[in-house]
């Protein structure tokens, strides 16, 4: 055991030790009494003056004495000199105000050799128990001002150490059935309150001892002699949200890459939020975390390929209810894109991309379309390699800092068989990339930019009435702060599109709120040219594409247009044309509900006469309103009419409904349209 080594070797005589040897012979004494003479007087001195590397040293150089005394021959020995003071307390105290590493690296040596010398070694869990009692730090979060959550690990560590050391020298002894069972309810006990400790600490999310966590399970599986007591604990972990930092660390002992070790648990690869947490990391902004997730996944494959069979061994017992095997094909040999190859790929392909060089990323991007296809064949085989990976290429790629990259992994993704379309997260993937002004540069003898041609195909090729593509597209606009010349390029492209879409895109009410919140955030604050250019196109998509039952919404919108009382000529036919097919109830039911409102409300504010008046010209003008005597939104503005009859020598007046009738009246002849006869 190399702990014991190293305690026999640091017991070679010095000039310390020889002056000890005089004592003895000048005393008459034994030189195990000397020695713990010594060591008291040692304590002493780390008490009173406070420990330095010198003292300390000595310390545990007589400490390894009696050690060597003890145990270097302990099969053969039968008496043991144990101390008959204890030291722990002291040693825990000099050990907080030690924070040199070199002397701290001593101070746990002198701890360890104090708890195996110390009395009887069963002793040592009712200590550990009274340590934790007393020590431990305040929820194990971050730091504390009486105890560092450094130090609590740390001599946690050192207890395990202990242990370890007792149990090697028990087994030298050959101690008997009755002591050995006790030993092992005392182990279990040690193992489970430190791995309770660990898991509080673990999710405390407050810390930066990965180190300490390392050696402190590395202890643990040492003691334990098997990996499977991490196995609860790391379920209980995954099961929430968990840094990637913890599982990178626990892999190294749960996901082992040797063919030696019988006490695996396949389970742990399974678990649905290892992957989830990898996916996330591994297109995150942060590079170290992205670095993380790459390391920890390439162990994960390491791991799959060494162990595949045993994996699929459980997996087609059915012993893990609800589980998922990414990257683990039954099918693979039928397959023409075998899945070893596309784990391969899929690595290359995204160590590839943390390169910012053009030159560095080029090569691998060959390997797309392998990916892409491997997800189209391996379709069938229980998610062993589903859309959600070759997303995580393209969030990379489309977030690259190369403009090149990005322009072709735009392209690709446009390029792509529908269902990957029905994904959600590329959709927005998707629309955020297209918020980039570089996209739309183009050459002289293009008419348009690349891009721009490319998502109007993508337009007609895919949408349907089961992917809804527009109207997904459409109600995501909103949620982006988009440049002027995305925005207005992207509203192109969908105007663009062919005729036949116009009977399977249907935008909602719910549509037109989300662009009118659109136009409130963005365009707006957009340069005069190119923010009337985006308004008129979006008008032309709203009376192109919407299905709206409700007309006041859709003045909500188009009060967030109309400015100055003008409306461009393209704007105008195109509303004309779309209120003429526009259903004679919803009509009638508008103006009843908006002149309601009005000679009942006292808010009437909220309504905008101008907005009002447009929409009764344009339905007029669209053969929809005023075409006979008996029409009966004729005859509500009629009657709206009717409130100014005598304004000026009726007693009481609703001077607010008037002005808005006036409104409404100067706003309808702004218009320079002519307007209906009464």
């Amino acid at each position: 055991m190399e702990l014991h080594k190293k305690f026999i070797d640091l017991a070679a005589p010095d000039s310390l030790i020889l002056e000890i040897v005089d004592k003895v012979i000048a005393c008459k004494d034994s030189l195990h009494s000397v020695l713990q003479k010594s060591i008291k007087d040692q304590f002493s001195n780390l008490r009173e003056y406070h420990a330095n590397k010198k003292k300390l040293k000595a310390t545990r150089l007589l400490l390894c004495q009696l050690y060597e005394l003890n145990f270097k021959t302990a099969f053969e020995s039968k008496t043991i000199a144990y101390f008959s003071e204890n030291h722990v307390i002291d040693l825990l105290e000099c050990s907080k105000l030690c924070t040199l590493k070199e002397c701290q690296t001593v101070m746990n040596d002198i701890l360890v050799l104090q708890l195996v010398l110390f009395e009887d070694r069963l002793n040592l869990i009712q200590l550990f128990e009274d340590f934790r009692s007393h020590y431990i730090p305040d929820k194990l979060q971050g730091t504390s001002e009486t105890c560092p959550i450094g130090w609590y690990l740390n001599i946690l560590r050192c207890f395990l150490q202990a242990w370890k050391i007792m149990n090697f020298l028990n087994d030298q002894k050959e101690s008997g059935a009755s002591n050995k069972t006790h030993l092992e309810a005392c182990k279990k006990v040690l193992l489970s309150s430190v791995m309770y400790d660990l898991q509080s600490w673990i999710q405390c999310k407050e810390n930066n001892e990965w180190h300490a966590l390392y050696s402190i399970l590395l202890e643990v599986i040492n003691i334990a002699k098997s990996t499977r007591i991490l196995s609860p604990y790391i379920h209980e972990i995954m099961d929430k949200d968990f840094d990637l930092k913890i599982i990178c660390i626990i892999g190294e002992f749960v996901f082992p890459l040797n063919s030696s070790n019988a006490e695996i648990d396949y389970s742990l690869i399974h678990h649905e939020n290892l992957w989830t947490t990898i996916q996330n990391r591994m297109i995150s902004d942060d590079s170290s975390s992205r670095k993380e997730a790459l390391y920890l996944f390439k162990r994960l494959i390491e791991f799959i390929d060494l162990h595949e069979e045993g994996i699929k061994r459980v997996v087609s017992l059915n012993l893990i209810p609800n589980k998922i095997n990414p990257f683990i094909c039954n099918k693979s040999a039928s397959c023409h894109n075998d899945i070893k190859q596309i784990r391969t790929n899929f690595i290359l392909l995204m160590e590839a991309l943390e390169e910012k060089q053009k030159h560095l990323v080029t090569p691998c991007l060959s390997l797309l379309d392998s990916l892409i296809e491997g997800c189209v064949e391996h379709k069938s085989c229980g998610d062993c390699f589903n859309f959600s990976w070759v997303y995580c290429v393209f969030a990379r790629i489309l977030n690259h800092d190369n403009h090149s990259i990005v322009k072709y992994g735009l392209l690709k993704s446009l390029q792509l068989n529908a269902e990957a379309y029905g994904y959600d997260a590329f959709i927005i993937l998707i629309i955020n990339t297209l918020n980039h002004t570089f996209l739309y540069e183009k050459h002289c003898e293009e008419c348009e930019p690349e891009i721009v041609t490319t998502l109007t195909q993508w337009f007609n090729m895919f949408q349907s009435e089961e992917l809804h593509l527009i109207e997904k597209v459409a109600y995501l606009l909103h949620t982006i702060s988009w440049g002027p010349v995305p925005i207005f390029y992207t509203l192109h492209a969908m105007l663009s599109t062919s005729e036949h879409l116009n009977t399977i895109v249907g935008l909602q009410d719910d549509h037109l709120e989300v662009i009118r919140l659109l136009i409130e955030t963005n365009i707006k604050h957009h340069p005069p040219m190119l923010r009337l250019m985006s308004q008129v196109a979006l008008i032309k998509i709203v009376s192109r594409f919407s299905e709206i039952t409700n007309l006041t919404v859709f003045c909500n919108l188009l009060n967030s247009f109309c400015e100055k009382n003008n409306l461009e000529p393209s704007c105008w036919e195109a509303l004309r044309s779309w209120l003429s097919q526009m259903p004679y109830e919803i009509v009638l039911n508008y103006v009843s509900h908006t002149v309601e409102n009005l000679t009942v409300d006292e808010r009437t504010v909220r309504i905008s006469m101008s907005i009002f008046s447009l929409m009764i010209q344009l339905l007029y003008e669209g053969g929809v309103v005023f075409q006979t005597e008996q029409c009966l939104v004729k005859q509500e503005i009629a009657n709206l009419f009717l409130f100014l009859d005598k304004v000026d020598v009726r007693p009481y007046v609703n001077i607010p409904l008037t002005v808005k009738i006036i409104e409404f009246l100067c706003k309808w002849f702004d218009w320079d349209h002519e307007p209906p006869h009464f």
